[in-house]
């Protein structure tokens, strides 16, 4: 029995493990895409979990950019929130370089952005109801 309870309380901490890097600061939140297949999901829990305002667009792309970052918007031209919001490149799914597979962002960060990722073409006509 207490194996079985031990198993079942590390599921949620393995999936959380997946979403933010251990070791993150007192000051920040790091959150890494692990499943570029699942980034969409990932993306959302992390931002609703930390309560950040950023909204999630979704693109579709090449297999190789499939889940990686593709850009970090202001949701106003009055302030700059993208620039609290750092960028961590990391490989592509591909043989291509220049992805960003995750954010690093204040802990308290409260300004509103858009993050596009990109996706398989099939999930955006999936999405339109095609």
């Amino acid at each position: 029995m207490a194996a079985l309870a031990i198993g079942l309380a590390a599921v949620p901490l393995a999936l959380v493990g997946s979403l933010t890097t251990a070791g993150a600061s007192n000051t920040t939140v790091t959150i890494v895409i692990a499943k570029p297949g699942d980034a969409v999901r990932q993306l959302e829990s992390a931002f609703a979990s930390h309560h950040f305002n950023i909204a999630i667009i979704e693109r579709s792309v090449s297999t190789d950019r499939i889940g990686s970052i593709l850009s970090i918007s202001p949701a106003n031209s009055s302030s700059d929130p993208s620039s609290a919001i750092k960028p961590i490149p990391g490989p592509c799914t591909g043989r291509s370089t220049g992805c960003i597979d995750g954010l690093v962002l204040p802990l308290h960060y409260s300004g509103r952005a858009f993050v596009t990722i990109g996706v398989a073409t099939s999930t955006v006509a999936r999405m339109n109801g095609k």
